[in-house]
């Protein structure tokens, strides 16, 4: 996720590959909001995500369709050194 004055851009992917990209992404304060177009059942979905951006943890929430989803929390992960290898990291990702 890239942030430039109030606007943020980027992608999300889940578990399963599918990869959205960030629609109307804004972060004023430490709120932070964005909607994604995913797939779904041979169709598409609006998912609107809002949440706070705090001490390098995104906690976000997700609804669709007026119902509420589910609450998710990234935190910023930088690549290890395991002996001659970098090791990254292995959480959902928001870039």
């Amino acid at each position: 996720m890239s942030i430039s004055g109030t606007a943020a851009t980027g992608t999300l992917s889940d578990p399963s590959g599918q990869v959205w990209q960030i629609e109307n992404g804004k972060l004023e304060g430490d709120q932070l909001t964005f909607d994604v177009t995913a797939r779904e059942h041979g169709g598409t979905k609006n998912i609107h995500f809002f949440g706070q951006v705090a001490d390098g943890l995104i906690t976000l929430h997700n609804e669709s369709h007026g119902k509420r989803g589910q609450t998710m929390s990234f935190h910023r992960c930088a690549p290890q050194k395991v002996g001659m290898h970098m090791k990254k990291c292995n959480l959902p990702r928001l870039r």
